[in-house]
């Protein structure tokens, strides 16, 4: 059986469906002649041997700069997602050659290629895909895992975060498995190999536009974020870990689609409190504090970041603060100069106007690209870069 169909029955069943084995071999069956009646339109685009490429949409979040997805804003449900501060890979496929597999990345199964889509770069599934992301340290307790997805529907990635195949250890114990579907329903969640999972539904999916996928490990308690939503809440699940993580997601061909696209991938570790922090270094970089692009507005999915913030300073009186905004050298000086400056008396204002916060205590300065925390010549350090720092005054 191929293996999206395998998927397909997998998702009706892990994810909270609830039909017989055989009433889900026939809903696939029926799904089958739907999407293939589609098919020859679909095909219709491809020409010398290219695969179409999926419709042009801007990307619904980035590490530090993003426009917006088109259509329906995405709803923020329960979403407490704050990105590790040590980045420990990234990758956008900018370097890598159209055509080309990432280098990065190292290939399990399948086929898969650079593809550009509307000026962006794209790691697009030709074939049904497994690739892992090696790291150069084993994933640590406090990690989160970033990966903006782009998928036709009928659509099952899978996530693992232990060495092993299909979510084992290389000892054979039993580890876990994270999906996203949008087979039947837009449910996505975590499966232990010991059948234990916890799953939910999720809004504003739309086909062919990127969205994040977000992991936020600390110790055995596991998060798991689809657009604006936390799906998963394992208080006690031990997922694993690994010096790799390895991704599933599925190709072109069953339903007549183009196939599922990464545009990112980040992995960090997850930081310290920010005011021990604070107390012992007298600085702090904040990475999850995300604008539009080009632009100070701030982005929704900042708040959990901004909410430990406001939380540090009202739990902390006589805590004065200088608010530093930094940028990668992508763009020219006066320019990243400029919005870096803009960028941290937002973030000054959004404090003093959300958090009653007095004016007195808060400073701001953006830096550009001067003060780099990080060689600009790798995407990990061009993600490390974009941040903006917390100075004690």
């Amino acid at each position: 059986m191929n293996h999206r169909f395998r998927a397909a029955i997998f998702a009706l069943a892990a994810l909270g469906a609830v039909l017989p084995v055989d009433q889900a071999h026939a809903q696939l069956g029926r799904l089958r002649d739907r999407v293939r009646q589609g098919a020859d339109q679909v095909r219709g685009a491809v020409t010398g041997g290219e695969q179409a490429a999926p419709a042009q949409a801007q990307p619904e979040g980035a590490e530090a700069d993003a426009p917006a997805a088109p259509g329906a804003p995405v709803a923020f449900v329960n979403f407490d997602f704050v990105p590790g501060e040590r980045v420990l890979f990234a990758e956008d496929f900018t370097r890598d050659n159209v055509g080309d597999f990432p280098r990065r990345l190292e290939l399990l199964e399948g086929n898969g290629e650079v593809a550009e889509v509307g000026g962006r770069r794209y790691l697009r599934a030709a074939e049904d895909l497994k690739f892992a992301i090696p790291l150069t340290e084993a994933l640590p307790d406090r990690f989160t895992l970033e990966i903006e997805y782009m998928a036709a529907e009928a659509s099952l990635a899978e996530i693992y975060l232990a060495e092993g195949e299909h979510g084992y250890d290389r000892d054979g114990k039993a580890r876990a498995t994270f999906h996203v579907g949008t087979n039947f329903r837009t449910v996505a969640g975590l499966n232990t190999q010991d059948s234990r999972s916890t799953q939910a539904g999720f809004q504003g999916y739309q086909p062919n536009v990127p969205f994040f996928v977000r992991l936020m490990g600390d110790g055995r308690y596991t998060k798991m974020y689809v657009l604006g939503t936390r799906v998963a809440n394992a208080p006690n699940f031990d997922v694993g870990r690994g010096r790799q993580i390895v991704v599933n997601i599925p190709g072109s061909g069953v339903a007549g689609n183009e196939g599922a696209y990464i545009a990112s991938i980040r992995v960090a570790a997850g930081g310290r409190d920010l005011y021990d922090a604070l107390s012992a270094e007298g600085r702090v970089a904040v990475q999850g504090i995300l604008f539009d692009t080009g632009s100070d507005r701030i982005r929704p999915e900042s708040a959990p970041v901004l909410q430990r913030i406001g939380d540090m300073l009202r739990g902390h009186a006589d805590l004065r603060l200088m608010v530093e905004g930094h940028t990668d050298d992508v763009g020219g000086d006066a320019a990243n100069l400029s919005l870096s400056t803009r960028r941290a008396a937002a973030v000054r204002q959004y404090l003093v106007e959300r958090f009653g916060i007095d004016a007195a205590r808060l400073e701001s300065q953006g830096l550009g690209e001067t003060k780099p925390a990080a060689p600009n010549t790798t995407p990990e350090g061009r993600q490390q870069n974009r941040r903006v720092e917390l100075v004690r005054l």
